[in-house]
């Protein structure tokens, strides 16, 4: 629950930094705001997700329960991503050639810190 809590929080306040990152113009806000909208309609459902799950493990999960958790998570994780790629590509097409720049590479170091914290495990 705390694990999926946190990860909740995590985007929310990447999405503020990108925000501040990205220096919008008043002509751009329209796009953001539909974007922010939206991801904040699928932010307010994966907590309602994470308040579901147990606060704490009692027994371990066999592997067919976690297997099962796992793909929960994911089908969940797709249905937001889905209700958010609109907005996103909107927004996305709105910005300047350098605003692009700084999106993605903040998008490249997010997928770099991941595939770090994933070797470490």
């Amino acid at each position: 629950k705390d694990m999926c809590t946190e990860q909740v929080a995590r985007r929310l306040g990447n999405r503020a930094y990108l925000k501040a990152r990205l220096d919008l113009k008043p002509e751009q806000m329209t796009a953001w705001n539909n974007f922010e909208k939206a991801a904040d309609e699928a932010s307010a459902k994966d907590k309602a997700r994470c308040a579901t799950l147990p606060a704490e493990v009692k027994t371990p999960p066999t592997y067919m329960e976690r297997m099962t958790m796992r793909e929960d998570m994911m089908k969940a994780r797709l249905a937001s991503l889905e209700a958010v790629k609109p907005s996103l590509q909107a927004l996305y097409t709105a910005l300047t050639p350098e605003q692009k720049a700084i999106y993605d590479q903040m998008q490249r170091d997010r997928q770099q810190r991941a595939a770090q914290r994933t070797e470490k495990k």
